[in-house]
């Protein structure tokens, strides 16, 4: 049997339509809903990437998986700033930078996709994010440093607008960690000292930057500069080189854009967005200056040599060392050429000229750089060049009279060597380099000699003893006559007796980078004179004989053993012994030997045998006429023997019996 409808008779009677119940979903309402389900999704999916790009961007972890970035981690990794993540310097720290680094990170990531990844967004290090982080805050306090000789302060120069820009850590500091790991780049401090500034103008003048009292030269104490207030450019003035110009070339490095080469000539629009808004180096753009104290130049410069060819040769080479004789010898520059002092440094009196005012050399010069008393050293290398250039003259002379007018041949070779030599120093001046001079001098006297032995001459000239002297010893290019005594340790001090005996002035002075002081103190004597007290004490003479035995003589004769003391025994011995003295057997005194004239030496060994006899007693016999000593039956034989030898008189016995029979004496017994 048929199941019974679930349909009620009501609504059969209403014609079979149905009550209205709750409606259905709708096509649109589905779409609504996956919408709102797709956006929430989405929205999830972007938190989760940014989450993830927030956690790891700030980290090079992330960057290493962009290959366009992976040399820069790996420089990174190698760097003092390893430990630092890349957050901390590019985009700093707390909410702000951390949205700089996501939408970083959002951008490599998105770069990454589409295979457009470039370096741009990491060009620029913030400046807070190396002083705000607790790294280098200290900088800002430190006051001034100095490093390299330059005095610096980074609270001066950070924060500071210079020259019209905002400097930045990566105007000096921008490869600290990536590339070539220079730690400053000192171009972009030549750039912005130097660029468009005249000597000494503003920021380009030297003791703005250079401590001169500190200046750790070995050949001169710029501590005077800044006491006698010298003008550095009287010896430096060739330190800069090179304009910095911009070459409109290196904009297209960058920019492609048509608009940005016209804002080439805006200088101060374009400072402000590379360097104030970017942190560029001055190098990105400029060619550097270079700064520093140049080696001078021989060649003339060009706008003189259009009508002076050689204008100055011979000075010029002079003060470089460089013999027109010698073209391939090693040059042996003055010392002033050696630290590039150029000729303005002692040129600095203008006098009228035939063709108007010239620079002449001054003796105040020296004193105003060196200290008062410097002209004098002037003065002596011009006495010595008169007297060694007039012996020069004098044998090169005699050369060309000999030689004659012999055109060829090794004679006319030698001769011609010996003009070129001595016309250098004649014309170039001395003066420019007295050691080198004298040395010129010194090869022109021994070519003009090897000339006259060319031609049979038997005439020989002496050698330039001061070229020896000079060459020998550095501190007589200044010190041509030190002083012959001098105090020391408030004694008078016998300095001309060292200079013999020691020779090399650096045994007791300090070298040249540290002149004029003693490298010993008053112990340091003993170094070369034992436990003699030096300087001798006023007793001395009373406990000489004790030391000098202790000593041993040689000790003495490192002073004592000189041409006037080697005749002359009185400073010490005061005439000898007062009293007789007993030698083989004889009484000897030194009294009637001194009363007779006799030197010491007559006697006694010299000087270096100290303390010997020089004489045999066979030898005394002989001086005597007699034997010596006399016998012990002198008293009764002595009558016999005047009687019998002729050639005894009064006189032979009053050689040592004072008054002889008339004396006391011989009174004794003849009275």
């Amino acid at each position: 049997m048929d199941r019974e409808s679930p349909i009620s008779d009501e609504m059969r009677a209403g014609g079979g339509a149905f009550p209205k119940g709750p409606a259905g979903p709708t096509k649109g309402s589905h779409r609504l809903r996956r919408m709102i389900l797709g956006t929430g999704l989405v929205i999830l999916i972007v938190v989760i990437v940014l989450w993830v790009l927030l956690r790891s961007s700030g980290s090079p972890r992330f960057y290493v998986q962009m290959p366009w970035l992976t040399e820069y981690v790996a420089s990174w990794s190698h760097s003092s700033h390893k430990n630092v993540a890349c957050q901390q310097c590019h985009f700093g720290i707390g909410a702000k930078g951390d949205f700089r680094t996501e939408k970083v990170g959002i951008s490599l990531f998105i770069q990454k996709l589409t295979g457009t990844g470039n370096t741009g967004v990491f060009r620029h290090i913030r400046t807070a994010g190396c002083t705000e982080t607790g790294c280098h805050a200290k900088m800002l306090t430190d006051g001034v440093i100095e490093w390299h000789g330059v005095r610096f302060s980074h609270a001066d120069h950070l924060g500071k607008i210079k020259r019209g820009v905002m400097l930045s850590c990566t105007t000096c500091h921008q490869s600290l960690v990536h590339g070539k790991l220079r730690p400053v780049n000192t171009s972009s401090c030549t750039i912005c000292h130097f660029k468009n500034l005249g000597w000494g103008e503003d920021i380009s003048r030297c003791q703005l930057c250079h401590d001169v009292g500190k200046l750790a030269t070995k050949a001169y104490n710029h501590k005077l500069v800044r006491e006698k207030k010298i003008p550095c450019g009287d010896c430096h003035s060739d330190v800069n080189r090179g304009q910095a110009p911009v070459d409109r070339e290196r904009c297209t490095a960058c920019h492609t854009a048509g608009d940005r080469a016209a804002q080439y000539d805006d200088v101060q629009r374009v400072h402000t967005r590379h360097v104030t808004d970017q942190g560029f180096p001055c190098t990105f753009c400029h060619e550097s200056i270079e700064h520093r104290v140049h080696p001078l130049a021989i060649a003339s410069s060009s706008d003189c040599a259009t009508c002076h060819r050689d204008a100055h040769k011979n000075m010029r080479s002079l003060y470089m060392g460089m013999s027109p004789a010698e073209p391939g010898a090693k040059q042996r520059p003055d010392a002033m050429a050696v630290v590039h002092v150029h000729c303005q440094g002692c040129h600095t009196r203008w006098v009228a000229g035939r063709d108007g005012e010239v620079r002449r050399p001054s003796a105040k010069a020296c004193n105003d750089c060196h200290g008062p008393g410097y002209d004098r050293i002037l003065r002596e290398w011009s006495t010595v060049l008169r007297r060694d250039l007039k012996a020069a003259r004098t044998a090169v002379g005699a050369a060309q009279s000999a030689v004659g007018a012999r055109r060829s041949g090794k004679a006319r070779k030698h001769l011609d060597l010996a003009v070129t030599r001595l016309r250098q120093v004649e014309t170039g001046h001395g003066q420019h380099n007295i050691v080198f001079a004298v040395v010129q001098l010194d090869g022109a006297v021994r070519e003009a000699n090897a000339a006259l032995r060319r031609v049979g001459s038997s005439t020989s000239f002496p050698r330039i003893a001061d070229a020896r002297k000079l060459t020998a010893n550095t501190c007589a290019r200044c010190h041509l006559n030190p002083p012959t005594a001098v105090t020391f340790n408030g004694r008078p001090f016998p300095h001309a007796k060292h200079i013999v005996a020691v020779g090399d002035c650096e045994s007791c002075h300090t070298p040249y980078s540290d002149h004029g002081h003693l490298s010993w103190g008053k112990q340091a004597c003993a170094t070369c004179h034992g436990a003699v007290p030096l300087p001798h004490p006023a007793n001395f003479r009373s406990q000489m004989g004790r030391v000098a035995k202790k000593v041993g003589f040689a000790t003495c004769l490192q002073c004592h053993n000189t041409p006037e003391a080697r005749g002359n025994c009185t400073p010490c011995h005061q005439g000898g012994p007062k009293k007789e003295i007993q030698w083989h057997g004889m009484p000897v005194s030194h009294a009637n030997h001194a009363k007779q004239g006799l030197d010491c030496t007559t006697c006694h060994t010299e000087l270096n045998a100290h303390g010997g006899m020089a004489l045999s007693p066979q030898e005394c016999n002989d001086c005597h006429g007699l034997k010596m000593p006399h016998p012990d039956d002198w008293v009764e034989t002595h009558g016999k023997v005047m009687v019998e030898r002729k050639d005894l008189t009064n006189d032979t016995c009053s050689t040592c019996h004072e008054g002889g029979m008339a004396g006391e004496f011989c009174q004794t017994c003849h009275g």
